[in-house]
């Protein structure tokens, strides 16, 4: 395997899935003339990093026919503004699409101009993309239907940490009710908010943001339906929640709907740590409200 590329094949239900971590090959570099760029300085070649990137993870999707099943895809940028430069070259490079693609403003750690993490599943399933390429994406498996969606970001108005975080729930929302979902079905979120730890006003832009999940979760009984009877905890979405280079907030997220009566949904703690809902007011006077991980199963067929 390239040593750019990271990657990991399991079962999902009756087919495959794939996890897929790349970054270019090599931090290609440019002299761009005087005229053009300002006396000559060294930069990031973006297209063609952008380019060599994808066409490493177009050979590692089609080593095993992952190619038309891809589901969610991230990338993170050094530069945000390189975002529709990416998204072009993608839809020429994999043009089967990246599934529900989320752009995040963080470089990566080993100097790359980006890095991108893909899923991507096989097999005898039926895989559409609603009519909102590139935000969601809806997948009919094994009588369980699943929800992908990312990039999902507040409305130009208004602004703060607090309502911007609010409002990128409000949008998950609404790709939620436009396919026939729930709120109370969602098992996963990403959330990246720009410079999560700076004050604001007299509070701290990761307590607002918890804020803002709290009172949008309030009052919602996540997946009730689908726990098991001993079951006895709090019960919330996994999470995985990071700080950005940007000031703004985009939130990409997992549901799924069954009626199958085999299938189980398990929202799992660490005992040697705190649960998040615990935390004390110092994090937030509404504490966060999410699960260390969530792991589901569909019966007998996963």
């Amino acid at each position: 395997m390239p040593r750019n590329i990271s990657r990991s094949v399991t079962p999902f239900g009756s087919c495959r899935q794939l996890f897929l971590v790349a970054v270019p090959r090599e931090p290609f570099l440019s002299r761009p003339d005087d005229d053009t760029q300002g006396h000559g300085q060294v930069v990031a070649d973006w297209p063609r990093q952008v380019r060599d990137l994808l066409e490493s993870c177009r050979a590692e999707l089609s080593k095993d026919d992952f190619t038309d099943g891809v589901l969610m895809t991230q990338f993170f940028l050094a530069d945000i503004a390189k975002r529709e430069l990416v998204r072009q070259l993608a839809a020429e490079i994999l043009p089967s699409g990246l599934g529900a693609v989320t752009f995040i403003p963080q470089a990566p750690a080993d100097g790359s101009a980006l890095a991108v993490e893909i899923w991507a599943i096989t097999g005898s399933t039926f895989y559409r993309e609603t009519p909102l390429p590139g935000r969601t994406v809806v997948l009919e498996q094994d009588d369980v239907r699943w929800l992908f969606t990312g990039d999902n970001r507040p409305g130009p108005l208004p602004t703060g940490a607090y309502a911007r975080s609010l409002g990128a729930f409000e949008t998950i929302g609404d790709q939620l009710r436009q396919n026939r979902f729930t709120v109370d079905q969602l098992v996963r979120t990403w959330i990246y908010q720009g410079h999560l730890v700076l004050p604001e006003g007299d509070s701290q832009r990761y307590k607002e943001l918890n804020r803002a999940r709290t009172d949008f979760f309030h009052g919602v009984e996540f997946i009730k339906r689908y726990l098991p009877p001993e079951y006895r905890g709090d019960v919330y979405p996994a999470s995985t929640g990071i700080g950005a280079d940007d000031v703004d907030v985009t939130v990409g997220a997992i549901a799924v709907d069954s009626r199958r009566s085999d299938f189980i949904a398990t929202p799992l703690e660490n005992p040697n740590q705190t649960s998040a809902f615990d935390y004390g007011a110092v994090y937030s006077p509404q504490s966060p409200k999410f699960a260390r991980a969530m792991a589901v199963s569909p019966g007998d067929d996963c």
